[in-house]
């Protein structure tokens, strides 16, 4: 199944709303405090909104020069394109897919902080193609280059980001 980015996590913070008032309206039943119903419905909304938004794999259609929609995936499914082309989206965990419509070759630069580095991975997305990319999803688009340098968390020596925009000649 195919959802609109935003439209998924409006549908999904509406559910949590939906879930922290049922704790209140069941504990209230039970002749409970409705306080202490809502808190229980709000952690139990607040953890289902997280697997819903983290636990969904990502896919961009690139639909024209800088522009693209963004879906969230739940399970494997089809995308019909413009030009009536029936592609079949992977929901695979870790991994995001980028279809191209236009008529512009892509690429997907990876771009690597800290650790050991031989060269980021590059991937290109010709008219009409879908490639899949290791990562949860692109972070920078175009024009909104990467920067230079990128402090990652305790613990870690790397981070690696991805970077949609035109093939460059």
């Amino acid at each position: 199944m195919l959802i609109k980015f935003w439209l998924g996590a409006l549908l999904f913070i509406v559910i949590g709303i939906l879930i922290t008032i049922a704790g209140a309206l069941i504990a209230k039943k039970l002749k409970r405090n409705p306080a202490g119903g809502a808190t229980i419905g709000f952690f139990l909304a607040f953890a289902f909104v997280l697997v819903m938004l983290l636990g969904a794999s990502r896919f961009y259609v690139v639909t024209g020069d800088q522009e693209y929609n963004h879906y969230l995936v739940y399970g494997d499914a089809e995308y019909k394109s413009n030009s009536g082309a029936i592609v079949t989206v992977e929901d695979r965990y870790g991994w995001c897919n980028i279809y191209n419509e236009t008529t512009k070759t892509l690429a997907v630069e990876e771009v690597q902080y800290g650790g050991i580095s031989f060269g980021n991975s590059m991937y290109y997305v010709e008219p009409g193609e879908m490639q899949a990319v290791e990562g949860t999803s692109i972070d920078y688009f175009w024009d909104d280059s990467p920067p230079d340098e990128l402090s990652v968390g305790e613990g870690q020596d790397m981070a690696l980001k991805l970077w949609l925009r035109d093939k460059r000649e």
